[in-house]
């Protein structure tokens, strides 16, 4: 069977470099394949070829006969395959040059997508470590603010353990403050209740007494004098000798002779002062 289509396939080459042009197929000097598909005279279809006379393979062909009555009908079936070959053969190759680029594309594809995982993967790692720098950043700035207000509640603490202290210290300041007071008041009290009782004992009381004493005297005497006189009772007219204060003062009980004489002294100079003051300002009135 390829011995008789290389036989074929060659003729058909050889008759092509000198024949003249070739039949389109399905024209009317060229059986198309459908056409081709009827069975040829003498047979029947699902029944053998019957032998035919006048039909015989080319001469030089395996079952040839003499004359070659079928040659050009050979040389035409080979000139379809030879063009049905030619045809398969460029679609194979158009094929293949696609499959080719095809696979070149998808090399290239799968080189960028293999280029874009690689990316992606930098991208994540670059992510990763961003993240985890990040993360390290916050658990440093946690730690490290965690340790600040530990610190800062430390400081209070021991603020506070101050504030208590001085606090302490100042009510036992004012404590002590309270009683050194209370204590020197009672010593001020005791002080002035002693030294009381000892100015009272003492001489200089006694003369303060006297000083006082002579003072309220002469005070309700100059007042019996000027009321004396304002009833209209003058001296001139009416010496009255208990109204003599001197005399008063000489007639006096036991006192120290010395602040006698002193307060008589005293008393005179300042009665003779008075009573010439009332003279000079209250004028003198007829008895009634």
């Amino acid at each position: 069977m390829s011995s008789l289509s290389d036989s074929i396939v060659s003729s058909t080459a050889a008759s092509l470099d000198g024949a003249s042009p070739r039949p389109e197929l399905g024209s009317s000097g060229f059986p198309s394949l459908r056409n081709s598909r009827t069975p040829p005279e003498g047979t029947e279809e699902g029944v053998g070829p019957r032998a035919n006379p006048s039909l015989s393979l080319p001469r030089g062909l395996p079952g040839g006969g003499p004359d070659g009555g079928c040659g050009h009908q050979a040389i035409a079936w080979g000139g379809e395959v030879v063009k049905r070959l030619t045809q398969a053969q460029r679609e194979a190759n158009h094929h293949h040059t696609n499959f080719v680029e095809a696979m070149g594309n998808h090399a290239e594809l799968t080189a960028q997508l293999e280029e874009l995982k690689d990316i992606r993967a930098q991208e994540k790692k670059a992510s990763e470590a961003v993240q985890e720098a990040l993360r390290a950043q916050l658990v440093a700035e946690k730690r490290a603010r965690a340790s600040e207000e530990e610190s800062l509640r430390t400081e209070l603490e021991v603020a506070l353990e101050g504030k208590t202290i001085v606090e302490a210290e100042l009510k036992e300041t004012q404590t002590r403050t309270a009683k050194e007071i209370e204590h020197l008041r009672a010593e001020v009290a005791n002080a002035r209740t002693i030294g009381k009782e000892e100015f009272l004992k003492s001489p200089e009381f006694d003369r303060l007494l006297v000083k006082k004493s002579v003072a309220y005297f002469k005070s309700g005497f100059d007042g019996a004098v000027a009321q004396f006189r304002t009833n209209g009772f003058p001296e001139e007219e009416f010496p009255a000798p208990f109204l003599d204060m001197k005399k008063a003062l000489r007639e006096m009980p036991d006192g120290p002779v010395e602040e006698e004489k002193e307060e008589e002294e005293e008393v005179g100079e300042t009665s003779g002062n008075e009573s010439t003051a009332q003279d000079e300002d209250v004028p003198p009135s007829s008895p009634q």
